[in-house]
């Protein structure tokens, strides 16, 4: 069973996905608009998913590392405030998970 949940604080978001029933190392994202790594203040952080699609392609200009754009495959999008948000996916190459910004 693969789960995603997002632990909300005043400085910063803890993201903790679960797969196979194991938990993935937390992910502590900062509230903070300047870092590349963070989502902005303003509005409460949230956690949605995307199928993977070749949405990183058009944004970037590129595709990932160990991106994969299949049925099954989907992100985990954190976002809060006006910042672009996160996405975050399994990089099949590194076998590991990965993240990109929009």
């Amino acid at each position: 069973m693969d789960s995603a949940r997002l632990g909300i604080a005043a400085e910063s978001v803890g993201l903790l996905i679960t797969v196979d029933s194991k938990p993935l190392p937390l992910i502590e994202i900062p509230v903070d608009g300047s870092k590349q790594f963070g989502i902005c203040p303003g509005s409460a952080p949230r956690i949605s998913l995307a199928a993977q699609s070749d949405a990183p392609l058009n944004a970037l200009g590129e595709t990932p590392q160990g991106y994969e754009i299949c049925s099954d495959c989907i992100e985990i999008v954190v976002d809060g405030g006006e910042c672009d948000s996160l996405h975050f996916y399994w990089d099949t190459a590194a076998n590991k998970l990965a993240w990109w910004r929009t």
